[in-house]
C-alpha cells in the first residue's frame, strides 16, 4: 500500500460533516484490498476489524472530515471543490490505512484484536458520539484507545506529548441585542444595538486568558438593512469558550451574563443571552503514555516535546470511544510542517503536510500496538 498516494487522493476530495461519501468509499476500497471486514456507522463512518482471535482489543482512530475552506496551497494535488483538508485528517486516515496494511500482515503474531475506526464529523464534535451510540464499539473488550493528530506548526520528527488532561470542554453562547433602529442622523448611542454589542464584545474578549481559557466571539450579525444611513434594529453575537472543567465553564458563562446586565444600563434596548454546554468529555492521556511514547520515539529516532496539562485548547471528540467504560486512552500529536516553514497554521487555506511524516505516523501506530 502506497500511503502517499492514498493521502493525495483523499486530499483532492475533501468532504465535510457526515457527508464523506467519496472519502468513505476510498477507505472501504482499501480495507477490502487488505481483506479486512468492516461495518458502517454514522452514515459514512467505517469500523474495520483485524481479528487476531484474542480476547481483548485495541481501538485505533482516524478522523476523516475536512473544512469548508478554499485551498490556496498551490499543490499539484490541491482540492478544487471548495473544501479543504486544513487540519490534517486526510493524513490521519492515510496513516491508519497504512498501519492496517502492516498489522494485517502481523495478524498471527498480534497480542490483541485491532479495531480500526474511521470517523466523520470530528470538526463538529458529533461524529464519535454518534458512532458509539450506533454500536461501533459494542461487543468489543477494548483495553485501550489510541489516536494520532498532526501538530500543525511542528516540524516532521517532533512529537508532542501532553500529560493528563489533553483537550478542553466548553460551551457556545448567543447574545441578541434589540432596539428600534432607525435613521443614523437621529438614533443616539443608547438606542443602537450595534454600539452596545461592540461594548459587550470587548468585555467578553477581555475574559480570555492565554493560560486558563479561550473566550472568543466567533460571529456577529449586524442585522438586515439596505443603506449605511440606517441603524440596524438588531445585533446578534455568537461565541465559543474552551475551558477544562464544567465548573470553570459555568463560572465564565455567569461572568458574561453579568457583563451584559452591567453594560445595558442606560440603554433603551433589550438583550437575550443563551448558551449550550458541550457534553464531549475531556480527552485524558493514561499515565503510562510517557513510557510507551519514549520507547517508540527512541526506536524511531523522534524528538519528544512534553507539554504540561491544560496549556493548549484544541478540542477533539476522540474521548467518546473510551468514555463508557473508561478504557485507558492515548493521544499523540505528530509534527507535520515542512522544515523551515514557520506559518503552517491549521484551519487556514495555506496549511500543508510534509509527506515524509506519513510513514512516521504509520510506524507509531504499529509500534504502539506492539509495545502496549
Amino acid at each position: 500500500m502506497k500511503v502517499e498516494e492514498i493521502f493525495k487522493e483523499l486530499h483532492q476530495c475533501p468532504e465535510v460533516g457526515f457527508e464523506l461519501h467519496k472519502t468513505s468509499e476510498i477507505v472501504r476500497r482499501e480495507l477490502e484490498k487488505l481483506g479486512i471486514p468492516y461495518s458502517a456507522f454514522a452514515l459514512t463512518g467505517i469500523v474495520g476489524k483485524i481479528d487476531a482471535g484474542k480476547p481483548t482489543t485495541i481501538l485505533l482512530r482516524a478522523d476523516m472530515d475536512a473544512l469548508p475552506i478554499k485551498e490556496k496551497t498551490g499543490l499539484l494535488y490541491a482540492s478544487t471543490n471548495g473544501n479543504m483538508h486544513a487540519c490534517g485528517h486526510d493524513a490521519h486516515t492515510a496513516m491508519l490505512l497504512g498501519a492496517a496494511s502492516e498489522l494485517m500482515k502481523q495478524r498471527e503474531k498480534l497480542d490483541y484484536n485491532i479495531l480500526l475506526v474511521f470517523q466523520p464529523f470530528e470538526e463538529g464534535m458529533q461524529g464519535a458520539k454518534k458512532m458509539v451510540e450506533e454500536g461501533a464499539t459494542q461487543g468489543e473488550n477494548i483495553i485501550a484507545t489510541f489516536a494520532l493528530h498532526v501538530a500543525h506548526e511542528r516540524e516532521v520528527g517532533v512529537v508532542e506529548l501532553k500529560q493528563g488532561v489533553v483537550t478542553p470542554m466548553g460551551a457556545n453562547f448567543q447574545i441578541e441585542v434589540k432596539g428600534q433602529g432607525g435613521h443614523a442622523g437621529y438614533v443616539l448611542a443608547h438606542q443602537s444595538p450595534v454600539y452596545l454589542a461592540a461594548k459587550i464584545i470587548n468585555k467578553i474578549e477581555s475574559l480570555s486568558d492565554p493560560k486558563l481559557n479561550r473566550m472568543h466571539v466567533t460571529h456577529v450579525d449586524f442585522g438586515q438593512f439596505d443603506y449605511p444611513g440606517v441603524v440596524a434594529s438588531r445585533c446578534f453575537i455568537e461565541g465559543a469558550m474552551r475551558l477544562f472543567t464544567q465548573e470553570e465553564t459555568l463560572t465564565q458563562l455567569s461572568q458574561i451574563e453579568k457583563i451584559i446586565k452591567q453594560e445595558i444600563k442606560g440603554y433603551d434596548l433589550e438583550t437575550r443571552f443563551t448558551y449550550q454546554l458541550k457534553d464531549t468529555p475531556n480527552v485524558i492521556n493514561c499515565s503510562g503514555i510517557e513510557k510507551i511514547i519514549q520507547q517508540i520515539s527512541t526506536k524511531l529516532g523522534l524528538s519528544i516535546d512534553v507539554i504540561a496539562s491544560k496549556t493548549e485548547f484544541m478540542r477533539d471528540d476522540f474521548s467518546w470511544f473510551s468514555a463508557k467504560n473508561r478504557e485507558p486512552s492515548y493521544m499523540l500529536y505528530l509534527g507535520c510542517a515542512p522544515k523551515g516553514k514557520k506559518d503552517n497554521a491549521g484551519h487556514t487555506s495555506g496549511f500543508v503536510v510534509d509527506l515524509s511524516m506519513l510513514q512516521v505516523g504509520v510506524n507509531i501506530f504499529i509500534n504502539f500496538v506492539n509495545m502496549l
